[in-house]
């Protein structure tokens, strides 16, 4: 299945490249939108470049408070030397001041007062301009439809969202909005934000919110490479089609209130493929990382419609995962699964998000499939973790190494009398009689090993840990 599928990409990308590319450059740092868009003169913005057909370079080391969207036949990538230019959806207070004393140990801060921010500040006129319906209203009003709240200087992520004001109760936790019916959200639905602490939040901090954007979404027939994403509320990367997603770095994505659905939840993934009447098909993502996400760092899904399609070319290769809710999730029933896979993936201490909001769902791998499905997870190492949380799991596992605690489960059930727990007796032989995996390997974490098995497997996690906290 390899075979066919690196015959697939490589065909398809062949033939996306045939028209005739023009190249342009962009630096946020050294730009000005009036000039050509060479490399001796760069754009400013990402904003003022050509959509189709291009080959849009970001000079390295800068960061663009924009978004990639809309992109068809075309590559994206980095030129210059240095560290990978960011696309950043933080929203970043700059006056200290700014926040009002609520009292009870309660602050309030007004989102809208955009003089007080820098970065993402507030709603792009130019891409308010191309925006219609609902669409339009999200960015003018939903922006600030936060996930989470990053203080730079002490690399803390503090993520615990509460539900109403009155539970405001530990510190940091912070209030958003309790509305996710999109006919309701009116002017000031996400305009403030309520924070408990002692003391003045900004004191001794420097606060970042992540706006309420996808990162990279709605392109076809692209290749994305060399970029790193950080500080979005929604997703990473979404809505692509027959796109290539190499070498990018996807950090703290996720939180925001689920708009739309049927009670309140929160939502996030790194990338996601979303199956449906026209499915996010033949894409491929590998040598990117994922990390700090609300929900998975890679999930292929979809609900239930008479239209439905299959997934089909959907590949996960050789990527980082670096504490995400779950590495993978999947549920597509009834459609089906065709050369679809997650392989020879590291993924480390999936769960600890550090969104300081555990769940038991929070594993290795997470599917809400109502069936069996035939979807490839091989050759993946999965560290210090739950495994499998699934009815149905997926009958296609091999040969994967799980390094597991005593004390984590192996398969979750949603029921405490069947869930498999490792190292109680018979678990490992009981799993692979429910999921017909006799060849993955499941070893137990001990303090005296983790130190090798971090050194064997995870070597690269101390430099891409500095690489995310600058």
């Amino acid at each position: 299945m390899r075979t066919l599928i690196c015959v697939f990409f490589s065909c398809f990308f062949a033939l996306a490249g045939a028209e005739t590319r023009s190249k342009v450059y962009v630096s946020s740092s050294e730009g000005n939108d009036n000039n050509s868009g060479s490399i001796n003169a760069p754009l400013r913005s990402i904003e003022a470049a050509p959509r189709k057909n291009v080959e849009l370079y970001l000079k390295r080391g800068d960061v663009f408070y924009e978004t990639l969207c809309g992109f068809e036949n075309s590559l994206i990538s980095a030129y210059g030397s240095g560290e990978k230019p960011i696309i950043c959806g933080f929203k970043i207070l700059k006056n200290p001041d700014a926040w009002e004393n609520m009292g009870n140990g309660v602050w309030r801060l007004d989102m809208r007062k955009y003089e007080n921010f820098r970065g993402a500040a507030k709603p792009d006129k130019r891409r308010m301009e191309k925006l219609q319906g609902f669409n339009r209203v999200w960015e003018r009003i939903c922006l600030d439809n936060i996930g989470f709240i990053y203080d730079a200087k002490n690399k803390v992520l503090h993520g615990r969202m509460v539900r109403s004001p009155d539970k405001l109760e530990r510190d940091w936790d912070f209030y958003v909005s309790n509305c996710f019916d999109p006919k309701a959200i009116g002017e000031d639905t996400f305009r403030y934000l309520f924070v408990k602490l002692d003391k003045n939040p900004s004191e001794n901090s420097e606060l970042h919110f992540p706006v309420s954007r996808h990162a990279i979404f709605w392109n076809k027939n692209c290749e994305f490479r060399d970029l790193f994403v950080q500080g979005f509320s929604r997703h990473g990367i979404c809505h692509a089609k027959n796109s290539k997603f190499i070498n990018i770095d996807v950090d703290m994505i996720g939180g925001a209130l689920q708009l739309g659905h049927l009670r309140w939840a929160r939502y996030g993934n790194g990338v996601e493929f979303w199956i449906s009447k026209t499915p996010c098909n033949n894409n491929l993502v590998r040598h990117c990382t994922f990390s700090r996400t609300y929900d998975c760092g890679a999930t292929i899904q979809g609900l239930k419609t008479q239209d439905m399609r299959n997934a089909e070319n959907i590949v996960f290769s050789e990527n980082r995962f670096y504490r995400c809710r779950q590495a993978f999730e999947h549920f597509i029933s009834p459609a089906k699964y065709v050369n679809c896979e997650f392989s020879k993936n590291l993924c480390f201490e999936m769960g600890n998000n550090e969104f300081s909001c555990p769940e038991m769902r929070d594993a290795n791998i997470l599917s809400y499939e109502k069936e069996l499905q035939q979807i490839k997870i091989a050759g993946n190492v999965f560290f210090d973790a739950n495994h499998y949380c699934a009815k149905f799991p997926s009958n296609a596992l091999a040969e994967n190494i799980v390094y597991i605690r005593r004390g984590q489960y192996l398969r979750y059930v949603y029921n405490k009398e069947k869930n498999l727990i490792y190292g109680t007796p018979g678990a490992i032989e009981e799993y692979a009689r429910q999921t017909g995996d006799d060849s993955s390997k499941f070893i137990e974490l001990t303090s005296l090993n983790y130190g090798d098995v971090k050194k064997k497997h995870f070597s690269w996690v101390e430099d891409y840990k500095r690489r995310i906290n600058r």
